[in-house]
């Protein structure tokens, strides 16, 4: 049904236009989603598996761009992984962290623009496969609650605040 068939064509097609954004992403020095990568990978290795000819152009496409990602990926974990810089942006989160503890503690509201910015360095860190802690996962999700609460606390003064001035306005 699909060897040789439209489908495969239509596969080979969607190869083809994934391997010419991984070079141009390759091209402007931007990095490759793994995840887009493994899902092409997925895709060669079900044409192949079918015994579709993908051609010599999109093997050795394939190659390079491969090649290219544990290159990148190799240098990454040389300058990153166990090295001072993770360190420090670990270091970092911790500080952020306490700060969200403490505010919380004293009763004040946590900035969600902050709390963002910690949550993309925690997934950073995460990507890289750094191990951030048990203490660090249960402190963001900790927080997280938090200004889950907050948001719902702040929508509920603000929707009895127009209840009231409604009232207000029919007596």
């Amino acid at each position: 049904m699909h060897v040789g068939g439209w489908i495969t064509d239509r596969m080979r097609d969607s190869l083809q236009v994934m391997i010419d954004g991984f070079e141009k992403a390759m091209k402007e020095g931007e990095t490759i989603s793994k995840r887009a990568f493994k899902k092409a990978e997925e895709l060669y290795q079900k044409l192949l598996d079918w015994g579709v000819d993908v051609g010599e152009e999109i093997k050795e496409a394939f190659e390079r761009i491969r090649d290219e990602i544990e290159k990148n990926r190799s240098s990454l974990e040389k300058m990153h992984v166990g090295g001072w810089i993770t360190d420090r942006m670990r270091d970092s989160l911790q500080v952020m962290i306490d700060g969200f503890e403490k505010a919380m503690k004293e009763g004040k509201k946590i900035s969600e623009r902050a709390f963002k910015k910690a949550e993309e360095l925690y997934n950073k860190l995460l990507d890289w496969g750094i191990d951030v802690c048990e203490e660090i996962r249960e402190a963001f999700e900790r927080i997280r609650e938090e200004i889950e609460k907050n948001r719902a606390v702040e929508f509920w003064k603000l929707k009895t605040t127009e209840d009231k001035e409604e009232i207000e306005v029919l007596q």
